[in-house]
């Protein structure tokens, strides 16, 4: 279980299909997630959990632009943005700055950081398989 005693936070982006989630889990357990599904409609916005106080702003913002902008699907952004602003990290921005991955103790010292230029040269910077 990769959130035994930590705390992980996901997000998936499938542009082509305009669906989009992020998620947090401690400890083996969901916190809160949240979905875009364009497919189901373009104002599509499923969100659960004990979110943090960050989604307020960022459902705000977007859901702004979509009535502003209707033709457009801004509310993609809202669980990206939200996983981004916990992280620092956008999967379409830049590789974060301590690396890939980074494992953090409670207290937030280090535990492990593993820096991109450790994979191998044939993978992309953010694939961890094979």
């Amino acid at each position: 279980m990769l959130s035994r005693d930590c705390e992980v936070i996901t997000c998936i982006a499938e542009e082509h299909v305009m669906f989009s989630g992020a998620s947090a889990w401690n400890d083996g357990r969901l916190v809160w997630s949240v979905e875009h599904d364009a497919e189901k409609r373009l104002q599509h916005l499923d969100a659960h959990g004990d979110l943090p106080e960050i989604f307020t702003v960022v459902r705000k913002r977007f859901s702004g632009e979509q009535s502003l902008k209707g033709d457009a699907d801004y509310l993609f952004d809202v669980p990206v943005e939200v996983a981004k602003a916990i992280t620092g990290f956008r999967h379409d921005e830049s590789e974060p700055y301590e690396g890939f991955e980074r494992l953090l103790e409670p207290d937030g010292a280090a535990i492990s950081t593993r820096k991109i230029e450790t994979l191998s040269p044939h993978r992309k910077w953010w694939q961890i398989w094979r």
